[in-house]
């Protein structure tokens, strides 16, 4: 199985001759659970892969097989590693179930004491913090693009989910967190704890993604504007 939502009841673990085999899109046993990716690319892992292993009762638990890595560019987001696993996936089953055709197959058992698990994302997980630093930021931008997409508030209360963004600086400015302080080069500057984040591609509520020098060539934004963290949605 891969990326499949239900839990198998025991009768079906315990039928098959050589067992029941997964292929997770994690470095077990980290990121046991519902969303690896994303939460491997929001936490800032700079590698990731997919990990072909025997099935049991638990979420992600069983004993591992083989896996395949990948390199998590500081530009990918969660379409692009969602992709470059999805290659390496197929090549850990292949090499998986050939050794078990071989009889050639190991088995390692995870250590529980390096697990983490990978929560599934809740609208919580897309608010922006812009008193976070700028690294943090741009990585919960790329795990969470092309969906379900970070967020934040304008000022008149309006949603602005952000497609895209990029570091501008990494030293801190005086303006207030969350504070727009600058429109160039197509990007949307905006302070953060330890310096300015670029938004370049957002989609504003009730209208279509655009790249965010389009919206504030529309005069959507200005300098000294303040994006608003709202607990309630």
């Amino acid at each position: 199985v891969v990326a499949y939502g239900k839990i198998l009841p025991q009768s079906v673990l315990d039928y098959p001759k050589y067992g029941c085999v997964n292929a997770h899109a994690s470095l077990l046993p980290k990121y046991r659970g519902a969303a690896p990716i994303q939460r491997a690319i929001m936490n800032g892992e700079r590698e990731t892969g997919v990990t072909a292993m025997y099935m049991d009762a638990g979420i992600d638990t069983g004993d591992m097989i083989l896996t395949e890595k990948i390199v998590i560019e500081e530009i990918d987001n969660f379409e692009i590693v969602h992709d470059k696993l999805a290659e390496a996936g197929c090549t850990a089953l292949k090499r998986a179930i050939q050794a078990i055709k071989d009889g050639t197959v190991t088995r390692e058992k995870q250590n529980d004491n390096d697990a983490t698990y990978a929560a599934k994302i809740e609208k919580s997980d897309c608010v922006i913090d812009f008193s976070r630093t700028v690294r943090e930021i741009n990585d919960q931008i790329r795990g969470l693009s092309p969906i379900p997409l970070a967020f934040t508030h304008t000022a008149n209360g309006k949603i602005l989910k952000i497609t895209s963004a990029r570091p501008l600086s990494f030293t801190p400015v005086s303006a207030e967190c969350g504070t727009v302080v600058s429109l160039d080069d197509g990007a949307i500057g905006v302070s953060c704890a330890d310096g300015v984040i670029g938004i370049t591609g957002v989609l504003p509520e009730g209208k279509g993604k655009m790249q965010a020098a389009d919206f504030i060539r529309g005069r959507k934004i200005s300098v000294g504007d303040k994006f608003l963290k709202k607990e309630t949605f």
